[in-house]
C-alpha cells in the first residue's frame, strides 16, 4: 500500500485495524470511533441492521442528507452526496451484517493482538490489544 498513515472512522476504523493486524499495512494508524465489540455499537444501530433492507435504505438516505452539516465547500458536499447516492442498499446491508457478525466474535479485545511496539491507541482511551 502506498500510504504513510491510515485513518479510519467507525467501520473504517475496523477496516484500518484489520489492515494493521493482518500485516497489510505497517505504518501508523489512527482509529476514530472504533467499536471493538457489538456492545460498543448503539442499540439503535444494531436494530436497524437486524430489521433489514428498508431501515438500511433510510439510513443511507439519511447519511446523504447529513452532508450539509459538514464544514466543507459546497462542491465537496455535492461530491460526498453523490458518493453516498451510489451506495447499493443491499450491498450496504450485507456489509453491515458482516460488520456486526465480526464484532460478536470477540470480547472487545479484538481477535488479533497488535505487537507492543505498535503502541496503537484508540479515541476510546484504550488499546485494541488490551494494554492499558
Amino acid at each position: 500500500m502506498e500510504a504513510d498513515v491510515v485513518v479510519g472512522f467507525s467501520m473504517g476504523a475496523s477496516v484500518a485495524l484489520e489492515m494493521v493486524t493482518s500485516g497489510g499495512f505497517a505504518g501508523p494508524a489512527v482509529l476514530l470511533g472504533i467499536s471493538l465489540s457489538a456492545k460498543d455499537e448503539p442499540p439503535f444501530f444494531r436494530a436497524i441492521v437486524r430489521l433489514g433492507s428498508l431501515p438500511v435504505t433510510a439510513l443511507a438516505k439519511g447519511a446523504a442528507s447529513m452532508v450539509k452539516r459538514i464544514p466543507v465547500s459546497a462542491e465537496r458536499q455535492a461530491e460526498m452526496r453523490e458518493d453516498l447516492r451510489r451506495n447499493d442498499p443491499q450491498h450496504l446491508r450485507h456489509a453491515l451484517d458482516e460488520y456486526l457478525a465480526n464484532a460478536h466474535l470477540g470480547d472487545g479485545s479484538g481477535q488479533r493482538v497488535l505487537p507492543p511496539e505498535r503502541g496503537t491507541r484508540t479515541d476510546r482511551g484504550h488499546d485494541p490489544g488490551g494494554r492499558p
